[in-house]
């Protein structure tokens, strides 16, 4: 699967003469041909055929305003590809205001590119012209607490069906709804139609200092104001998946050309207002980065295999580089476990510093943990309000309040703390003190670092291993003669299906599944599972000791199955086993074989028809 479209790379001719639109001389280059030529001089590695042919468009040449869409799937921002040749020119994806991933790779693109190429993001160009008005009075998030103070007083029975924290939240909704569109005026798309305007009137006056402005917000007013980038010939916009229907107005409305990089599988901010630009857009030319400088053949099969099971995505395939790696394998180097919520990540610091003690075990947060919030909300549930710091929850008074407030305000991330407390109770204090002690600030020197896949976006460990809490099935009930099935159906909306593609391809060197996604490969026949006769155990000295049950594997059984959880790819039969032995493979009895593979049950169960053990031998 791997090696055919690197055969086929190596074939590609070059359809384009390497015509450039300025002489390498000129002051003032396109900035796409200024920096690409710049970083393959630098570069230890080639350019790709599929690089090679972008370096060689000669981009607005035949349109003023051309339009070239690069669609470059995971992994091309590790290494010389050119998606980092083509990113961050003047122009950013992120969706809902600027997030640490976004400005890390501003930073770095600032360091790689040459002088002549400005990096900086789309809230950064806003914030430079509207700083003067609105730098005194910002924030990142409206809080419903904070806009039902900001609100006007209405007469009862205006919201007298809703509690003040659920209308809050609407209100706030509706202008998070409004700042990411690219609509010029509130309107009843927007919902709350009435408050929504008071509020944003409010927050865009420079002179009330009560009612502060968020990122978004001030993006919007620059927006709205049609800006023109002067002094610039050519936009490259990175993360153009996650770009908000403001900043494509912003962008894609200058006259001159523009080349938008991103992936689709890695849009993952919808909820904060993103929309795909890479298919939402018509564009002149269409370019395909299907090589990976991340990871090696195994991930990249595994990525593919994902985009398969969730997307029944095959026209193209990500190719892996000439590196070794594994699938569920051992740790190697610095492991990262990534996971879907705080909750989860909260839980697995405990997990790890409750385990016997490692001298060596350093721990870090992408993004830090709020401790303080999690012990505020914990002598709130105390009783203890007089040492609480944060101000809010001393008003709450009491923890169910809070409780309620943040279900109707629908505050995911207070509800994840709230059930951290819960779970832990009276131990937390404790908790948290192991926790700190382990906890280092620079990930660089952690061994293990901790993280959600949205904050892993952009970043890449040399083991991932994939918490529990992706939900990837839900339960269907089928009637049919005789009884209702209940079947396991895969129904993800598209952002949480991208998620487990981001977060399975920021491994470098290993990858460890959770069960559900084994299990969601089942669905394209890849189990990493295979019945075998138990004569190999008489024959070698493999031990025969069952994973899941830990009892030995004898003779009067015929048929086991191994278990494999490292993969070389290409390789078929019984020797996949074989690949990495000092893997979490191994061998499962009979008797537990066959809730792995029901369609062997007669094989494992050791039915009348079943065939004998030397037939069985000739199937593998």
């Amino acid at each position: 699967m791997t090696s055919i479209p690197l055969h086929i790379c190596s074939i590609l001719p070059l359809s384009t003469p390497p015509l450039f639109p300025a002489p390498l001389h000129s002051p003032q280059p396109l900035l796409v041909t200024s920096s690409v030529l710049y970083l393959l001089r630098k570069s230890k590695f080639p350019l790709t055929q599929e690089q090679l042919r972008i370096v060689n468009h000669r981009i607005g040449v035949n349109r003023r305003d051309e339009v070239v869409k690069v669609i470059a799937f995971a992994g091309e921002d590790s290494g010389p590809s050119l998606m980092d040749a083509t990113s961050f020119v003047m122009g950013c994806g992120g969706g809902g205001g600027p997030h640490p991933g976004t400005k890390t790779v501003q930073v770095e693109a600032s360091r790689t590119f040459p002088g002549n190429t400005e990096c900086r993001t789309t809230h950064s160009l806003a914030f430079e012209k509207v700083k003067h008005r609105y730098g005194h009075k910002l924030t990142f998030d409206l809080k419903p607490y904070t806009i039902k103070d900001l609100l006007p007083e209405r007469p009862k029975g205006e919201r007298s069906k809703l509690q003040w924290a659920l209308y809050a939240r609407l209100v706030g909704n509706t202008i998070k709804s409004y700042v990411s569109s690219a609509h010029d005026i509130i309107t009843t798309r927007h919902a709350i139609l009435k408050d929504a305007e008071y509020l944003w009137g409010r927050m865009i006056d420079e002179n009330d200092r009560e009612a502060q402005i968020t990122h978004d917000g001030y993006l919007k007013v620059y927006q709205l104001s049609k800006p023109i980038i002067s002094d610039v010939q050519c936009l490259l916009i990175d993360e153009a998946q996650d770009l908000t229907p403001a900043q494509q107005d912003v962008l894609l409305n200058q006259p001159i050309p523009k080349i938008l990089v991103g992936d689709p599988h890695q849009q993952i901010y919808s909820f904060r207002g993103a929309r795909n630009a890479m298919d939402n857009i018509q564009a002149d030319t269409v370019y395909h980065l299907t090589r990976s400088f991340r990871f090696g053949s195994e991930i990249a099969y595994m990525a593919n295999c994902i985009l398969d099971v969730f997307k029944h995505m095959t026209e193209q395939t990500i190719v892996g580089t000439e590196e070794d790696g594994s699938l569920c394998g051992q740790q190697v180097g610095q492991k990262a476990i990534v996971c879907r919520g705080n909750t989860t990540i909260f839980k697995e610091a405990v997990r790890l510093t409750t385990m016997e003690n490692h001298a060596h075990r350093r721990l870090a947060f992408t993004g830090g943990f709020n401790f303080d919030k999690l012990m505020d909300l914990y002598k709130l549930s105390t009783g203890s309000t007089c040492s609480i710091r944060n101000d809010f929850y001393r008003k709450m008074q009491s923890f169910s309040n809070l409780e309620v407030y943040a279900r109707n305000a629908d505050d995911v991330e207070l509800q994840g703390l709230i059930q951290i407390v819960r779970v832990f109770n009276h131990r937390l204090p404790e908790l948290i003190e192991k926790i700190k002690k382990e906890t280092v600030e620079n990930l660089q020197s952690a061994t293990i670092v901790l993280t959600t896949a949205h904050k892993a976006k952009g970043l890449e460990f040399d083991t991932v291993q994939l918490a529990t809490d992706f939900s990837i099935f839900s339960l269907n009930v089928v009637p049919v003669e005789g009884g209702d099935v209940i079947t396991e159906d895969i129904n993800l909306p598209e952002d949480e299906k991208n998620l487990i593609y981001v977060a399975v391809t920021r491994a470098k060197k290993s990858l460890m599944l959770n069960e559900n996604l084994k299990k969601c490969l089942g669905k394209i026949s890849e189990h990493f599972k295979f019945p075998l006769s138990t004569k190999l155990f008489h024959d070698s000295e493999t031990n025969s000791q069952c994973l899941d049950c830990g009892q030995a594997i004898t003779s009067q059984q015929r048929v086991a199955m191994a278990k494999v959880w490292s993969v070389k790819i290409g390789k078929v039969g019984s020797s996949l086993f074989h690949q990495h032995p000092t893997s979490d493979g191994g061998f499962i009895c009979s008797s537990c074989a066959h809730h792995h593979l029901p369609g062997f049950q007669k094989i494992f169960l050791g039915d009348k028809q079943a065939p004998r053990v030397a037939q069985i031998e000739e199937l593998f």
